[in-house]
């Protein structure tokens, strides 16, 4: 509990609090942590002291009105799968960034940090991907989209090349992410396909449904609940995935099913750390629905092992941004923990 407690209150911006509960954590469990886990607080920790010598971080300074931010939906990498890109401004500086709902921080390129004249407060932050790397943490003194600015915004400064070829055409396009971090500081955020847009209300949207089907999950990051067929699963919900896939969770469960219906391929994976090769199988013909909502898919891909990263390691899957491009709309509440989705719109022909 109190493991939660800390990162909590990070969320909230409060590192001073933050950094006091971890501090005694660690007291607590001296000489019982495993050298992995030290680590791992101790490096949790100095990012949270460093933040809190920043004061008041993530204030977000908004007109009263609707806010609209168009965005772009581009295709990236080697199999042209799609992405959310939008423009936004780092310290007066105009840049574009992919919108990201399963990256836990924000995250900005060595290049781009230096660029913008953002002030770096830590070297050699560990950071896990496909791998444990290691990248810089940095502060925006300034970040606006759209008409509204947050002040004092930390971003992860990291290097995504792969050094390979296929793998950086794709990995090109996340050298600059909005991650989950500063989404919830806007509490809600529709993203509107069939308009290109996406809309930060003045007034949040009530829950039209009376129940959360959103939540936090042991990472900090979100988990959408879906039905498929009968069936209730939990998703990480990651719009910067850019295809849905399924977890050995699922496979577990599934296996007979999986092995009689689908078909044995390898593929690889791109994310910060390198390139990883992958057995799965190719299962045809997946739905998912969010509260009666369906959106189908031609195939989605099943991993038959557990080395992937802990964000989805309890979870059913990944909810991508394949399935994200099924719906018109996707609107995301995070004061009331809920998504709503909104049919495509019919086109002529």
């Amino acid at each position: 509990m109190d493991n939660f407690i800390h990162s909590c209150y990070a969320r909230m911006g409060q590192n001073k609090a933050a950094a006091a509960v971890l501090s005694d954590i660690m007291k607590q469990l001296e000489g019982h942590l495993d050298e992995n886990m030290q680590l791992e607080y101790t490096d949790m920790l100095k990012s949270y002291q460093v933040l809190a010598n920043e004061g008041e971080i993530l204030q977000v300074q908004r007109p009263n009105k609707d806010v609209i931010i168009p965005i772009t939906v581009d295709s990236v990498g080697k199999y042209k799968q799609k992405a959310i890109h939008l423009n936004a401004q780092i310290n007066g500086k105009a840049q574009q960034f992919q919108l990201d709902t399963g990256a836990g921080h924000s995250v900005v390129s060595p290049e781009m940090a230096k660029e913008c004249n953002m002030r770096i407060i830590r070297d050699s932050i560990r950071v896990g991907g496909l791998k444990i790397g290691y990248g810089q943490l940095a502060i925006a003194d300034t970040f606006s989209i759209g008409d509204i600015t947050i002040h004092k915004v930390p971003f992860l400064v990291l290097n995504m090349k792969t050094n390979n070829a296929a793998a950086d055409s794709f990995m090109n396009s996340l050298k600059s992410l909005i991650g989950a971090d500063l989404l919830i500081r806007l509490e809600e955020i529709n993203i509107n396909f069939d308009s290109l847009q996406i809309k930060i209300p003045q007034e949040t949207t009530p829950n039209p449904f009376g129940h959360s089907n959103l939540r936090f999950n042991n990472e900090h990051l979100w988990t959408i609940e879906v039905t498929n067929g009968t069936e209730n699963l939990s998703m990480h919900f990651d719009c910067g995935a850019t295809g849905s896939s399924l977890t050995e969770k699922y496979f577990k469960e599934h296996q007979n099913q999986i092995e009689q219906t689908g078909k044995q391929d390898t593929v690889r994976i791109a994310g910060f750390g390198g390139v990883m090769k992958k057995d799965i199988y190719k299962l045809p013909n997946f739905c998912v629905s969010i509260d009666s909502l369906e959106a189908c898919l031609p195939e989605i891909f099943v991993y038959i092992d557990s080395d992937v990263p802990n964000v989805v390691v309890n979870e059913d899957g990944w909810f991508g941004m394949d399935l994200f491009y099924s719906y018109g709309s996707v609107l995301i509440n995070l004061k009331d923990m809920y998504v709503k989705t909104t049919p495509k719109k019919q086109t002529d022909g």
